[in-house]
C-alpha cells in the first residue's frame, strides 16, 4: 500500500478558525459557569455528604487534577490532531483500545449527556423561570407555562428543538461557531455575575425574608417563617445539621465535581482547528488556565451562596428534599420540582429582567455544552474514518463550512435516541446509566497511561515534541505527571464503582456491566472493520504507525 492510501485523504479538511483565547473560553464553557453538575454539587453534596466541605472540595479537586491537565496539555502539543486522545491512545497504546475507549466515552456516552442536558435546560432553567415570573408579576399565564413544562411531552419537544438548533450551529462550521461562542459566553457570564451580585449585595436576613415571602405565596399553611420551619423539620427528621468535618467526605465530593471539571480540556478534540496548537505554553494557557479559572469561579459562587443563604439551611433544605419525606420543602417542590441553587438565589430578586438574565444566561451556558458534544463526538468519528475504521463517508467535510456533516447527523440521531429514553423510559434505563461517571473515567485512566509510556512507545515523536526538554530527575516529566494523574483518576474510578450514591452517578453492577459492554461493543466494531479492510486489501494497522494528517 502506498503512503498516500494509508489515510482516506491527505488532509482532514477542517479549518483552523480557533485562536488560543477561543479555546480558553471553550474549555471554561465545557465545564460550565453555572451548570447542572455545579447545581448537584451545591445541593445533593451537602445532603448525602453532610461532613464534606463543598468549598474545600472544589479547591482540592482543582489542585489534585492539575497534573492531569498538565498531561493533557503535553500530549496536545505533541500530537495536535483532530480527535484528541483518540489519536494519542490509538498510536501510543493500541488502535483497538484507543478507538473503543474514546468512541464509547466521548461519542456514545456524550450523546446521552447531550440529551440529558437538553432536558435539564427545561427543568433547571425554563420551568423555574416561569414559576418565578408568575410569583414576581402575578400573571397566571406564567404559572400555567411552568406547570405545562413539567410534562414529559413538553420536555421532549423543547429538547428536540435545542438539539436541532445545536446541529444547525455546528453544521455552519468553526468560523461561525467562534462568533456564536462570544454571545453564549457573554450570556452565561452575565447570569453568573448577576447571581454573585445578588448574593454579595444581600444580607442573610434579606434572603430569609425573600424566601419566606415566596414560600408563603406558594402555600400559606406552612406559615410566615418557612426558613426556620424547614430547619426545625430537618432536625426532627434526623437530617444531619452541623455535622463534624470529614476529610473523606470532602474528597468524595471530587467525584461529583469531576463530572464537569473533567471537561476543561475538551479543546483537544478540535486540535486540528486551533491555531498554534503545537505550542505547549499556549496549551497550558487554554487548558490548565481555563481549569483554574473555572475552579475559582465555582469556589467563589459556593462561598457567596452558603454565606448569604446559610449553611445550616442548605443542609436542612436539601436533606429534606432528597430524603424520604420532604415535609415543608414540599411546598416548594409543588411549584418548582427541581429547586437547585440558581432558583434559590433568584428569590432575592422580584425583577422580571433580572430573573430572565439569570435563567436565560444559564440556558446559553448549557446550550454551549450541547454544541461541544457535537464537536467532540464528530471529530473522533472523523479521525476514526480517516484511519478507515469507520466508513470513509463519515470523514467527509463540507468545503463551504469545514464541518463534518454526516458525522453531525449521526450525533444528532444518537442524541435523539437517548432523548426518548431519558424522557419517556428513564426508569427502564436508569439501572444501565447509573454509573455514567465510570463510563468516561475509563478514557481518563487511559490518557494517564498513555502519558506514562509515550516517551518510550513513540520515541521519535516524543523527542521531536516541545515537551521532551522537561524532565524530573531525568525521568520524562510527562511520565511523572501521568503517574500522579493516574493516582487521582484511580481514586475517582473507585468512587464511581464502589462509593456512595452521588445522584448523577452511583455504583450499580448492572450499570458497570453496561459501561464495559459498550467498551467491548466498540472494540468489536474495530475488529470487524479490520477484517473488512483486510478483505479489501487494506492493512488497517498502517495508519496507526504514524501521526495522522492535519
Amino acid at each position: 500500500m502506498t503512503e498516500e492510501k494509508v489515510f482516506v485523504r491527505e488532509s482532514t479538511g477542517l479549518v483552523k478558525a480557533m485562536s488560543p483565547h477561543h479555546a480558553f473560553i471553550y474549555n471554561m464553557m465545557a465545564v460550565g459557569l453555572t451548570g447542572f453538575t455545579e447545581a448537584v454539587l451545591f445541593s445533593y453534596g451537602p445532603a448525602v455528604l453532610p461532613g464534606g466541605d463543598v468549598g474545600l472540595g472544589i479547591l482540592t479537586t482543582v489542585l489534585a487534577a492539575v497534573p492531569f491537565y498538565v498531561v493533557v496539555s503535553m500530549l496536545a502539543s505533541s500530537m495536535p490532531r483532530a480527535g484528541g486522545d483518540y489519536v494519542w491512545q490509538s498510536r501510543v497504546l493500541n488502535p483497538a483500545v484507543g478507538f473503543a475507549a474514546t468512541f464509547s466515552a466521548w461519542s456514545i456516552w456524550q450523546w446521552f449527556f447531550s440529551a440529558f442536558l437538553g432536558s435539564v435546560m427545561v427543568t433547571l432553567c425554563l420551568q423555574p423561570l416561569f414559576a418565578e415570573l408568575a410569583h414576581a408579576t402575578g400573571i397566571a399565564g406564567y404559572a400555567s407555562l411552568a406547570t405545562e413544562l413539567q410534562a414529559p411531552a413538553a420536555t421532549f419537544a423543547v429538547t428536540t428543538v435545542i438539539l436541532l438548533l445545536g446541529l444547525l450551529v455546528a453544521a455552519r462550521g468553526m468560523r461561525f461557531y467562534v462568533k456564536v461562542q462570544y454571545v453564549l459566553f457573554g450570556g452565561a457570564l452575565l447570569s453568573l455575575l448577576t447571581m454573585l451580585g445578588l448574593l454579595l449585595a444581600s444580607t442573610h436576613q434579606d434572603f430569609v425574608s425573600s424566601f419566606n415571602a415566596a414560600v408563603y405565596s406558594y402555600n400559606r399553611t406552612i406559615g410566615p417563617d418557612a426558613y426556620q420551619t424547614i430547619i426545625s423539620a430537618a432536625q426532627g427528621s434526623g437530617v444531619a445539621l452541623g455535622q463534624k468535618f470529614s476529610a473523606y467526605e470532602t474528597i468524595t465530593l471530587w467525584a461529583i465535581a469531576w463530572l464537569s471539571l473533567g471537561y476543561a480540556g475538551w479543546s483537544i478534540y478540535n486540535l486540528g482547528e486551533i491555531k498554534r496548537a503545537g505550542n505547549f505554553r499556549l496549551q497550558l494557557f487554554q487548558i490548565v488556565g481555563s481549569y483554574l479559572a473555572i475552579g475559582a469561579l465555582w469556589a467563589l459562587t459556593w462561598y457567596a451562596y452558603s454565606g448569604t443563604v446559610g449553611l445550616q439551611f442548605i443542609h436542612a433544605f436539601n436533606g429534606l428534599w432528597f430524603g424520604s419525606n420532604p415535609g415543608p420543602v414540599g411546598a416548594v417542590l409543588n411549584v418548582v420540582p427541581d429547586p437547585f441553587f440558581p432558583y434559590i438565589i433568584s428569590l432575592l430578586s422580584g425583577n422580571p429582567l433580572v430573573l430572565a438574565v439569570i435563567f436565560i444566561g444559564m440556558m446559553m451556558g448549557i446550550f454551549q455544552v450541547v454544541l461541544i458534544v457535537y464537536f467532540a463526538s464528530t471529530r473522533i468519528m472523523l479521525g476514526a474514518a480517516m484511519d478507515r475504521v469507520l466508513p470513509s463517508r463519515v470523514s467527509s467535510v463540507s468545503p463551504r463550512s469545514g464541518a463534518p456533516l454526516l458525522a453531525l447527523l449521526v450525533s444528532f440521531a444518537g442524541s435523539m435516541a437517548w432523548l426518548y429514553f431519558v424522557v419517556y423510559q428513564f426508569n427502564a434505563i436508569g439501572s444501565y446509566v447509573a454509573s455514567a461517571g465510570f463510563g468516561t473515567e475509563v478514557a481518563y485512566l487511559l490518557i494517564c497511561v498513555t502519558a506514562m509510556v509515550f516517551p518510550f512507545r513513540l520515541k521519535d515523536v516524543y523527542e521531536s515534541s516541545p515537551i521532551s526538554r522537561y524532565t524530573v530527575w531525568k525521568i520524562p516529566a510527562v511520565s511523572v505527571a501521568g503517574a500522579l494523574a493516574l493516582a487521582f483518576n484511580l481514586f475517582l474510578a473507585y468512587e464511581y464503582v464502589a462509593g456512595p450514591n452521588l445522584f448523577l452517578t452511583y455504583p450499580l453492577l448492572q450499570s458497570d456491566e453496561f459501561v464495559l459492554g459498550l467498551f467491548v461493543a466498540c472494540l468489536l466494531v474495530y475488529l470487524v472493520a479490520r477484517a473488512v479492510r483486510r478483505r479489501q486489501g487494506i492493512e488497517l494497522g498502517l495508519s496507526y504507525r504514524q501521526i495522522p494528517p492535519e
